[in-house]
């Protein structure tokens, strides 16, 4: 259950949602499996392990729900081939070349013909609403997965004010002070893995392994590079790669609380579920909070409290 990944928002508007209300709303947008000739289709499924499990579900301040998106897959060298076909059986037939109209009209009425013939894939994007801090938190650094995302909870919910994170000091900024001056302000430190930039052209070093960041960096550094992606941990508890949107990556926990781990071929599923999200809001909460303090806390000019 634990997140891989973190796009972070803050809600600009107080919002009284509760699992309830949510899935009321939800329901309205439940995940359907496509059509026949549907190229994709989107709605929301449980956050659970139980399929049938309610669409949004509660723990303490924190929320989750799910977007569940199955898409039909047709290689684009069928469908190139196929239309080739038939494009030249055409023009044989009427002795002219088809016009681009004609050939995209063809195009769509093969894609319908084998949409139903096509292989399906589903992906489930999770979402934590934190109540308590005012945040939504998408399991995805993709930003079209996050648009997708929130674009389609705006939908289900009429609106949604939200905006990305954004702190008082800038990101790549102090990660680039971070570096140069060997530490991370406490509970952060850095660990073995960066992504450093040339100021005014595209020029990438990554480097990763303890070795590499205490040599290279520092002369990456001198050259006036600047930090776009460092790897960091908070108390030694959770791990993360943080990017200059404050997109966070590769996210781990680092230990494991052993009465939170129930293992046996009769476990619950729901127990476990139960048992990982009180320790993930815990521990990514707390890198979350951590990583904003250390960047000079949240930039709340457009936020109304």
């Amino acid at each position: 259950m634990w997140f891989k990944n973190a796009c972070i928002y803050s809600f600009t508007k107080p919002v009284d949602w509760t699992a309830e209300t949510l899935e009321a709303a939800l329901s309205e947008a439940g995940f359907q499996p496509c059509g026949k000739t549907q190229p994709a289709s989107m709605g929301w499924t449980s956050p659970t392990p139980q399929p049938e499990g309610p669409l949004a579900w509660q723990q303490g301040p924190h929320i989750f729900i799910a977007l569940r998106k199955e898409e039909r897959i047709l290689p684009a060298s069928v469908v190139k081939e196929e239309l080739a076909e038939r494009v030249a059986m055409l023009e044989e037939k009427e002795g002219r070349k088809l016009r681009k109209k004609e050939k995209d009209a063809l195009k769509e009425e093969l894609m319908i013909e084998l949409y139903p013939r096509a292989f399906t894939r589903q992906k489930v994007t999770r979402a934590w609403i934190d109540t308590q801090a005012n945040r939504l938190v998408v399991d995805t650094a993709t930003p079209t997965r996050a648009d997708e995302f929130t674009g389609f909870l705006r939908q289900t919910l009429g609106s949604l004010p939200i905006q990305l994170v954004r702190t008082q000091e800038s990101p790549v900024a102090l990660f680039t002070a971070w570096l140069r001056e060997g530490a991370a302000p406490a509970p952060l430190s850095w660990a073995d893995q960066a992504e450093l930039r040339a100021e005014g052209d595209d020029t990438v070093i990554r480097v990763k392994g303890a070795g590499q960041l205490a040599d290279a960096v520092q002369a990456h550094l001198e050259d006036e590079m600047v930090v776009t992606r460092l790897a960091l941990n908070c108390d030694d508890r959770i791990a993360c790669v943080a990017a200059e949107d404050l997109k966070l990556r590769a996210i781990k926990p680092l230990q494991q609380d052993d009465d939170a781990a129930y293992t046996g071929a009769d476990e619950d599923p729901m127990i476990r579920f139960d048992a990982d999200v009180a320790l993930m809001t815990a521990e990514l909460g707390g890198l979350i909070n951590a990583l904003i303090e250390a960047l000079g806390g949240e930039d709340q000019a457009d936020i109304i409290r």
